[in-house]
């Protein structure tokens, strides 16, 4: 908040100047004078309060926290390794179906690249944006792209690819994020060539693309990848680090990327989900495993069976390899129920709602930091203006990503200042990438938000952001203050400049 103790004192004076008759420049004066031919006594009143109401307005406080509501769009490179293992690492090539559902759960506002390498760049699209035949297109280069194998891994000419299209140029605003996905490790020749392309690869590449602010995930596939390597260039970036074990692991891993990326507002489903009456879109993602048949269908609130064959205006079912996508515009309130074949886990309820979670919290630190980091999190009704919901909870579960042994660590949130912010210090974890999982819990309400969290084993470059300082809010504060008493000092003047020149000058 940019506040001038000056300014509201200044108008005040002009105003007493012009009710008594101070000399004004001339063209100033020839307006005064008209006007005070037609009503000397309501003009200056007017006067003298739209200038205390314009000497006030810069001093309306602003929200100071950049929400995921009001983040920029997402500018996605994504580079899939086209190298000869990888028909046998993903015989079924689910790859590019896990690519088209990422493609599908992405808002139109992104842009997206999509390109195969091995020893080279061999394809790749333009950065293009996803309306629906945009969609089509990458998602068709996706499965062509696949096709064609060729022998050797590098990784420096695709990240130098990414370099060059996701750099930031003056007056763009997006968040540019690479997602590289391999099954191999650097073969450009003998060792010492291959572990010389990997020193450069990590003090020159990544050390450019982390000073972009381009974030690297890498998706590392088969038993055979160098995963530690994909690991550094995770962390030298602030991105993370995943580990798909198995193909059929792919959709998920690829739906864990969205919300971390994009992070949506989510509802808990267990088949049922509750929509309560702030949501005003409902996106549900049901998955069915391979093999399984029988129809998918949804029950609404009223009692009515849909499913994808039904004729809803306001309801859109897409099927794809492995899952279906039901979109649905002003659902009804209530609890819908979702009726699988035998064995399905039920699916994903992302929404668009006038009530959000908040969750601000470091996407990478070195293990041992200090300070320790905070998490907190807060219900939103838009605006930075904070919901004080009735006997409400906030819980966040801290996962490993890429070893189920390790338990989850569960830790409640604090309202601390009685102000609706909840927070809590995260506690001591191991390096690793983790997947913090925020639930809030109201009456009627219920609120889910996904956030990556990658735990580096040296220090890097980059430390958690810090919460901003409260000594500027409080000199803010100060400065408000004075403005405030200047004024209230100064009304009794302007009151009787008033009553002078509407009184006393009549008589005279």
């Amino acid at each position: 908040m940019i506040v001038n103790p000056g300014f509201g004192p200044i108008t005040h004076l002009a105003a007493i100047l012009w009710v008594c008759d101070a000399e004004f420049p001339t063209s100033v004066m020839t307006v005064r004078s008209a006007i005070v031919r037609q009503s000397i006594s309501f003009s200056a009143v007017a006067a003298w309060a739209a200038f205390i109401v314009w000497s006030f307005l810069p001093c309306l406080p602003q929200s100071a926290i950049a929400t995921e509501r009001d983040a920029p769009p997402l500018y996605i490179v994504l580079e899939m390794d086209t190298s000869a293992s990888m028909a046998v690492s993903d015989p079924q090539r689910l790859l590019p179906k896990a690519v088209e559902l990422l493609l599908k759960l992405l808002p139109a506002q992104s842009r997206v690249q999509i390109l195969g390498f091995d020893s080279h760049v061999r394809d790749q699209t333009e950065l293009l944006h996803l309306d629906d035949e945009q969609r089509r297109k990458v998602a068709n280069f996706a499965k062509e792209i696949v096709k064609h194998t060729n022998v050797g891994t590098d990784f420096l000419p695709p990240l130098e690819a990414a370099l060059q299209t996701l750099t930031p140029q003056s007056g763009e605003n997006y968040r540019p994020v690479v997602l590289l996905f391999s099954d191999g490790i650097t073969n450009v020749g003998s060792n010492a060539e291959n572990q010389g392309r990997q020193t450069q690869v990590l003090q020159q590449t990544a050390a450019q693309l982390q000073a972009a602010g381009i974030r690297v995930f890498t998706i590392a596939f088969s038993e055979h990848v160098d995963a530690r390597f994909l690991r550094e260039i995770a962390e030298l970036t602030g991105g993370l680090a995943m580990i798909a074990a198995q193909p059929e692991q792919l959709s998920d891993l690829f739906t864990t990327l969205f919300e971390i990326l994009e992070q949506p507002d989510m509802l808990p489903v267990d088949r049922v989900v509750h929509v309560d009456e702030h949501v005003s879109s409902l996106s549900l993602l049901l998955q069915n495993k391979p093999g399984t048949t029988g129809n998918v269908a949804l029950v609404t609130p009223q009692g009515d069976l849909i499913d994808a064959a039904s004729n809803q205006p306001d309801v859109r079912w897409t099927s794809g390899q492995g899952y279906q996508l039901v979109d649905m515009d002003h659902p009804q309130h209530g609890d819908w129920q979702i009726q699988q074949p035998a064995g399905e886990h039920a699916g994903k309820a992302y929404i668009m709602s006038d009530v959000s979670l908040r969750v601000e919290a470091p996407t990478l630190l070195d293990i041992g930091a200090s300070p320790t980091p905070t998490l907190r999190a807060w219900l939103d009704r838009g605006n930075g203006e904070v919901l004080k919901a009735p006997a409400l909870h906030i819980q966040a579960k801290i996962s490993r990503l890429n070893d189920q042994r390790v338990p989850d660590v569960v830790i409640e949130l604090a309202d601390k200042d009685g102000d609706g912010r909840f927070e809590q210090t995260l506690p001591r974890l191991e390096p690793g990438a983790y997947l913090i999982t925020v639930e809030a819990e109201a009456k009627n309400l219920r609120r889910i938000k996904k956030h990556g969290l990658t735990v580096a084993a040296l220090p890097k470059a980059e430390t958690p952001a810090s919460p901003p300082s409260s000594g500027d809010d409080d000199s803010d504060a100060a400065s408000l203050i004075a403005l405030v008493w200047i004024n209230l000092a100064l009304l009794p003047i302007v009151a009787a400049a008033v009553y002078w020149h509407v009184n006393i000058r009549k008589r005279l």
